[in-house]
């Protein structure tokens, strides 16, 4: 969701007196972590342990914009603040971050009535085009969580929206979820799964995925996927919800898949690089990942990310909705 701000900002001035707005920092905002864990359309990336992790990596803060109606928060915008030469931007998620998903969190919107929903919606599309004309920021670009799907308040305040996908799959039983494979994936995963192993990785194999990951980048003349010391922070904050998915052939490395647990959901958030030729690395990963989602406990396992046609046909294998 984009807005390039023009020389005026609409009618923020007649919505002010429903609602007023401050920024803060991520430390200043002590409501934010109760916020983030209880919102319903909260992400992983919406979780004080992750903004905090960002914060401390992208050159300026991440920033909370917080809009109030009296005593009540009725929604907040992590968000940072960029400039690119004259142009001032206001940015959610951080770029280069791979945070797939940011933007906006309103407490309580699925329980209200079609009417209050809209009006909140209104009132903070109003305070983030009020924060832009504040700050002189001329342009602004949201990526909202899955699930929150009604922007036109956002678009009535001039944004243009633009559809992103994500493939998720309900979990339940092993054998149902082997099943539903697409019988492709499941004959190359039956070939090759004596000689080709899974297994959470270690300490080493987090640098072999980083230094493999920076190396693949680097041959195609493009900068390092993550910065220096991103996920080491990471790890350190989200502790056991964040995974590393090994695939070896006897003690030849093969690839590996990042994962975070989030509530009841395992999200595949980095890895499946491409593969030894001839071998079906990624399909193993990924269904050895679903297996460890059942295993857990997990009710829903996210394949992040299917807006490019060539990622979207391997996903789709899986069976995501």
């Amino acid at each position: 969701m984009d807005r390039r701000s023009g020389r005026h900002v609409g009618s923020v001035d007649e919505l002010t007196s429903t609602w007023i707005s401050e920024e803060e920092t991520l430390s200043e905002a002590r409501y934010y972590p109760e916020l983030a864990s209880t919102s319903q359309h909260a992400t992983i990336f919406h979780s004080s342990e992750w903004l905090k992790v960002a914060s401390s990596i992208v050159p300026q803060r991440v920033q909370i914009l917080r809009v109030a109606q009296g005593q009540e928060t009725i929604g907040v915008l992590p968000h940072v603040h960029l400039r690119r030469g004259p142009l001032r931007m206001i940015l959610s998620p951080p770029p280069g971050l791979g945070m797939q998903y940011l933007g906006p969190l309103f407490p309580h919107l699925d329980s209200m009535k079609q009417d209050k929903r809209e009006r909140r919606l209104d009132s903070i599309a109003g305070a983030v085009m009020q924060h832009m004309h504040s700050t002189r920021s001329r342009f602004c670009q949201m990526r909202w969580t899955p699930g929150l799907a009604d922007a036109r308040a956002f678009q009535w305040h001039g944004f243009e929206t633009f559809p992103r996908y994500s493939y998720v799959l309900p979990l339940s039983d092993e054998k149902l979820m082997w099943g539903r494979l697409k019988q492709e994936a499941r004959l190359h995963i039956k070939r090759h799964s004596e000689a080709i192993s899974t297994a959470v990785g270690t300490d080493e194999d987090w640098s072999i995925f980083e230094n493999r990951a920076r190396a693949r980048y680097t041959d195609q003349g493009l900068t390092a996927p993550l910065p220096a010391t991103y996920i080491e922070a990471l790890r350190a904050e989200l502790g056991e919800r964040l995974v590393l998915m090994v695939a070896r052939r006897a003690d030849e490395w093969l690839g590996a898949v990042a994962l975070v647990r989030f509530r009841a959901r395992l999200i595949l958030w980095q890895g499946a690089f491409k593969g030894t030729p001839g071998l079906p690395v990624n399909d193993i990963l990924v269904w050895n990942a679903i297996r460890f989602g059942c295993e857990t406990g997990c009710r829903e396992f996210e394949l992040m990310g299917a807006n490019t046609k060539r990622i979207a046909e391997f996903k789709a294998k899986f069976n995501g909705t």
